[in-house]
């Protein structure tokens, strides 16, 4: 026979039924050694933790068990990075070659960015030529332009490597003479 209940006693019993099941769960996941381990206690500085492999396993010991002691200092041991490699804050972290380097004439900037640039200027003078059937004249007055774009080209190490891609590009024949007065 089914006894009626109200709403209240429904209510009530609701609780009680889910604060039991939530000590529970609570006391499940906070054992002993794990609060040791939250907590930090005294306890937890110098506790030893023993990890076993599965049974069969080679290793020290009988049974192909291997033990192993540790001290916990955490939840999890600390990570030893590999050689050569050290841990830094994100604010610590900077690229090289940034517009404030640039901005300040760089060796690095000149290497890295100087040399692409005028390398595609090169490659627009030859599309001009080739679009207005230029003259070896009509090329020495825009590199003129290119040069006054870029004065520090004239003293930089790449110079040679430009001069064998005009040689090597160039619609006629330059000297070496004409690529060395082309700079100055």
């Amino acid at each position: 026979m089914l006894f009626p209940f109200t709403m209240q006693d429904f209510l009530i019993a609701a609780l009680v039924l889910s604060l039991v099941w939530y000590a529970g769960v609570f006391l499940w996941f906070n054992r002993r050694e794990n609060l040791v381990l939250k907590l930090g206690g005294a306890a937890g500085a110098g506790t030893k933790v023993r990890t076993k492999l599965r049974p069969g396993l080679p290793g020290k010991g009988s049974g192909g068990e291997l033990e192993e002691d540790f001290a916990v200092e955490g939840l999890m041991a600390k990570v030893k990075l590999p050689e050569g490699m050290e841990l830094i804050a994100s604010s610590e972290l900077r690229f090289s070659g940034m517009a404030g380097e640039a901005a300040s004439g760089s060796v690095y900037y000149d290497q890295l960015g100087l040399i692409p640039d005028v390398l595609e200027e090169i490659k627009e003078v030859f599309a001009i030529l080739a679009k207005e059937d230029g003259t070896k004249q009509d090329f020495f007055g825009l590199m003129k332009l290119v040069q006054q774009k870029y004065p520090r080209i004239s003293s930089h190490p790449g110079l040679s490597g430009l001069n064998a891609f005009i040689r090597d590009h160039a619609p006629f024949a330059i000297s070496v003479e004409e690529l060395e007065d082309l700079w100055d």
